[in-house]
This record gives C-alpha cells, structure tokens and sequence, in this order.
C-alpha cells in the first residue's frame, strides 16, 4: 500500500472521509446513488488526492473498506455508517424520556410499543424503517439476576 497518496492510510485520511456526512446520515437514509456517488469521491480522492480525476485503482473498495489486520485501511462503507447511525436514533427513541423522543414515539410505535408497518409521511421514517429491517428480531431483553426488573 505505499503507493497511497497523502501520506498513506496511517495520516488520518479515512477520518477526514468518512465525518463529512455523519450528521445528515444520522437522521435520513442516503439513496444508493448518493452513497455511491460520495464513496467514488472518496476513493478518487485516496488515490489521486483530487476528488475530480481519476486514476488507475489497485485495490478494491470492498477489500479497501476491511480492516487493517485483514489488509484493508478500516474505511466503512457509507451504508453501514448510515444503517448504524439510523439504528442509534431508533435507540435513543425507545430509551430516552425526553420530549422529542416522546414525540417520535407516538408519532411511529402503536400503543403497543411495536413499531408501524404502514406508510407515514415523514422524511425520516423511510430511513428508520429501512434500518429496522431484519432488527426486529434482534431487539429484546437480557435479564441477569432478576434485580432490576421491574413487571
């Protein structure tokens, strides 16, 4: 990897790549377009440290974006970041009791605490929704010792 420009991966390229959209991917779902379109700034910009031209790729994105010990440089596909900063917003809902998190709740969960199946207009329940996918299953209680359980 030591044709890499800038510095290399140990320069703290893959920080710089990867913060720009955090706060918008937290609250709406990137289209594939979008995410494809910014990881091929990304890698245009790893490879030629200019986001406009283009250049020979030695590498593959997907073995680019493992990590370091397994010969990759720890990027993160964009659509993980946006899948995982959706899935923390769907946590903060369920466990935070302040007002905003009130009003997603009733705004998206049945009375039952389950949440809705049918279309919302809402620009962030497609992304909340598509995060969910597969989740649900996954959600659920780890009861220790009984101590703090509360029925």
């Amino acid at each position: 990897m030591s044709c890499l420009a800038c510095g290399g991966p140990d320069a703290g390229n893959s920080c710089e790549l990867e913060s720009i959209p955090i706060y918008n991917m937290a609250i709406y779902k990137w289209p594939k377009a979008v995410i494809w379109a910014c990881e091929r700034i990304m890698r245009n910009f790893l490879w030629t440290v200019d986001p406009a031209s283009k250049k020979l790729i030695i590498k593959a994105w997907h073995k680019l974006c493992c990590p370091k010990d397994e010969g990759g440089l720890g990027l993160t596909r964009l659509e993980n970041i946006n899948r995982a900063l959706l899935l923390k917003l769907v946590w903060r809902i369920t466990s935070h009791k302040d007002y905003w998190a009130s009003f997603l709740k009733v705004k998206f969960q049945c009375r039952t605490g389950n949440w809705i199946s049918y279309y919302k207009q809402s620009s962030i329940w497609g992304g909340l929704k598509w995060a969910l996918q597969g989740m649900e299953n996954n959600f659920g209680w780890i009861v220790g010792d009984g101590k703090d359980i509360s029925l």
